[in-house]
């Protein structure tokens, strides 16, 4: 299944989880803007906007890859 507007294969693409250090820090913005200027299907794209910091100070976990 081709993504209309993208062109890209939503099928084999990935689902990408961006964040940034905290709410006050756009790099994940830009990032998303850049996947998607490269077709990647929108749909596919996650974003947590609070930021590391924020997962923290709810208590909640997170892990960290190799």
């Amino acid at each position: 299944m081709r993504d209309a507007d993208h062109g890209a294969e939503a099928s084999q693409t990935k689902i990408l989880i961006l964040y940034c250090n905290g709410i006050w820090c756009s790099r994940s913005t830009y990032a998303i803007d850049a996947l998607l200027d490269l077709g990647h299907p929108p749909q596919r794209i996650k974003c947590y906007r609070g930021g590391m910091q924020d997962r923290e100070i709810q208590g909640l976990t997170a892990v960290k890859g190799p």
